[in-house]
Parts: structure tokens; C-alpha cells; sequence
């Protein structure tokens, strides 16, 4: 990769932390420590390991979830989290006037170029 490449990547990686950090805090804030869970063992390790996500019915069963349904809820409710956040942590990271949609299929492009950390 060439120099500007590793840049971009370093710095998306970054931005990710970041943006999972604040999503895990507003989570907890707003008593939604379950959410976070659910989200992070369905949806985050399987893409940060690149590993199967667990079925809907064993998230359940660890978490005490009386349905699929609730926790496919609790689910779209932290993406949406998620999205909202990183739209807000790239707007503040590059300023006024950068069209933060562009940006965001910039940093999808970054991640497809290099897989999974």
C-alpha cells in the first residue's frame, strides 16, 4: 500500500474507534447496556474477526431476550445509533462544507480495499 493508502486506512480505523466508543458510551448512558451487547456479539465481532454471528436464538438465550424480534429491534436501533454518530465524528473530523455522504463511501471504499481488521 502506498503511503497515502496506509494513511487513509490508519485514519478510517481511528475514525471507527472513535465512533464505536461514543455509540458504547451513548448505550450505556441511555440504559441501553443490552442493546450494545447484542450488537456487539451479532453484528461487531463477526465483522471484526470475520467469524459467523452467533443465531438471533443463542443472543437471546445469553441476554435473557424474549424474542427475535425484540433483539433484531435492539439491533436496528444501535445501527441507526451508529450510523448517526459516524455521520456526526466524519463531519466534525473534516469540516464544513464536506459532503458527509460522499465521505462515508469514501470510508466503505477504504474498508473494502483491506478487509476486516
Amino acid at each position: 500500500a502506498s503511503a497515502a493508502e496506509a494513511y487513509n486506512y490508519a485514519w478510517a480505523c481511528e475514525l471507527l474507534d472513535e465512533v464505536m466508543r461514543q455509540v458504547h458510551q451513548e448505550c450505556l448512558q441511555s440504559d441501553k447496556e443490552t442493546h450494545w451487547n447484542v450488537f456487539r456479539d451479532r453484528v461487531l465481532i463477526s465483522i471484526l474477526e470475520n467469524t459467523r454471528p452467533p443465531g438471533l436464538d443463542a443472543v437471546c438465550a445469553r441476554y435473557g431476550i424474549a424474542t427475535e424480534a425484540t433483539a433484531s429491534n435492539m439491533i436496528v436501533t444501535v445501527k441507526r445509533r451508529f450510523h448517526n454518530v459516524l455521520k456526526r465524528c466524519l463531519s466534525q473530523s473534516l469540516g464544513p462544507g464536506v459532503d458527509v455522504e460522499e465521505e462515508l463511501g469514501e470510508l466503505l471504499a477504504i474498508f473494502s480495499r483491506h478487509g476486516a481488521r
